[in-house]
């Protein structure tokens, strides 16, 4: 089979185009007019086009809340491991210096078991759990959006009655 019969999965083209443009540019980049450019040689529709750009911003969005969401939750898992560390090191401390029933094992053990079912939720959660802080963190993002457009819609009213 020649190259010209080749058949290429999407995977490859996008491999393929990379590569090929970071051999050209020393970059893997195009600005917008040479994206639609290589859209219509490739018989791609300006609106379909469009809606793959679309698409793959909002996949980029949702990949970063995925990432965002698992790195706030291994910090909280590391904010509990350290006050854990440090507060059952001070009682196990405690302990020693006064002697006599140690004491100190039920705290760990007891709290050592809360810190188990954390570490397993951050450092193992399930893909469910994940999506689901992805799509919150979404979800307030857009709030946020529509909050900070409602206020400077509000500011610019109440500048114009000011003025």
């Amino acid at each position: 089979m020649g190259t010209a019969d080749r058949r290429f999965n999407s995977e490859e083209v996008s491999a393929i185009i990379r590569r090929a443009l970071t051999s050209k540019s020393g970059h893997d980049e195009v600005d917008y007019d040479d994206l639609v450019e290589i859209a219509r040689q490739s018989g791609i529709s300006p609106g379909k086009l469009e809606a793959a750009m679309r698409e793959e911003e909002d996949l980029g969005d949702y990949e970063k809340a995925r990432e965002e969401w698992l790195r706030t939750r291994r910090q909280h898992f590391m904010e509990h491991f350290r006050a854990y560390a440090i507060v059952n090191g001070a009682m196990a401390l405690m302990n020693l210096m006064t002697g006599g029933y140690p004491w100190v094992l039920w705290p760990i053990v007891g709290w050592g078991i809360g810190l188990a079912f954390d570490a397993s939720d951050s450092l193992w959660p399930k893909e469910c759990a994940i999506e689901r802080g992805a799509k919150k963190i979404l979800r307030k993002r857009e709030k946020d959006k529509m909050t900070s457009a409602i206020k400077g819609k509000l500011k610019s009213v109440y500048d114009s009655f000011n003025s």
